[in-house]
């Protein structure tokens, strides 16, 4: 489901089965989600909705190769 993916991440989904491509990859949040649980955590008494998808929205997640992430 993830439209993000690393140009080596696609190649191995293409050249492997699926089982095989989880083994291999993993999901990197360009901000770690344990930062924003703790922003969401700090300001949630004046979150709205849409400021927390935006939040999320903001920083995608991206498959990578475990290679890659080396």
């Amino acid at each position: 489901m993830n439209r993000r993916v690393s140009k080596e991440a696609k190649k191995l989904l293409e050249q492997n089965d699926l089982n095989f491509y989880c083994r291999e990859t993993i999901n990197e949040h360009p901000k770690p989600l344990r930062v924003m649980w703790e922003w969401l955590k700090s300001n949630a008494d004046h979150l709205s909705i849409q400021d927390v998808w935006s939040e999320f929205t903001s920083f995608p997640m991206v498959t990578i190769t475990k290679i890659e992430n080396e």
